[in-house]
């Protein structure tokens, strides 16, 4: 009976520990280079370069990510010129996010030998994309790469994980809103040996 109670023990503590969690890494644009939540920009000069960074969170406990694929969509009267993608992950990149081929799909950013972790906010700023304000306003969407769609690898290569989109960005007006339920759900863990012998009174 004790070897029973153990076993049940061990699986209830593991099952726990993913109970709750989004399947999902969220993944959204931002105009701050940390990842900080800037979604929108008001009144840019002509040829001011803007980086529009492509960042991850949500990626679970311990979890970290070798890269992703994915493409912009240009919307609104936003006139601006296109710059060549900046991988932060520390490997390849190819692509252009607006206009994907049969061959790349949109952008794709890779890691390099090593997996990348979030830092200490949680979150993987995976590179940037630089743009010169012409003229207008409108947001850049970030949707899925014509190939990938919206894998994102694990620290294994797995490519189980798809992202969502939290957020968008926009020039002199607001982002539209990302997916539906697109959340950092929290798992629900039982955290001291009470918690769990109490389950049982």
């Amino acid at each position: 009976m004790r070897v029973l109670m153990a076993t049940f023990l061990a699986l209830l503590v593991a099952g726990t520990a993913f109970a709750g969690t989004n399947p999902d890494v969220r993944v959204y644009l931002d105009f701050d280079e940390s990842g900080a939540g800037v979604h929108r920009l008001d009144g840019l000069t002509i040829m001011e370069i803007v980086d529009v960074y492509v960042v991850l969170d949500c990626l679970g406990e311990g979890s970290g990510t070798r890269g992703l694929g994915f493409t912009f969509e240009r919307e609104g009267t936003l006139t601006a010129i296109i710059g060549t993608p900046v991988n932060l992950l520390g490997g390849l990149s190819n692509g252009n996010p607006e206009s994907p081929t049969p061959s790349d799909g949109g952008c794709n950013f890779l890691a390099g030998g090593a997996c990348v972790y979030p830092d200490v906010n949680g979150v993987v700023v995976a590179g940037y994309v630089p743009y010169t304000y012409v003229a207008g306003s409108g947001y850049v969407k970030i949707g899925p790469n014509t190939i990938s769609g919206r894998q994102v690898l694990d620290c294994d290569f797995n490519d189980d994980d798809d992202f969502c989109v939290y957020s968008h960005v926009a020039v002199d007006e607001d982002p539209p809103a990302g997916d539906a339920d697109c959340d950092c759900d929290s798992p629900v863990e039982l955290e001291t040996w009470g918690a769990i012998k109490g389950l049982f009174r």
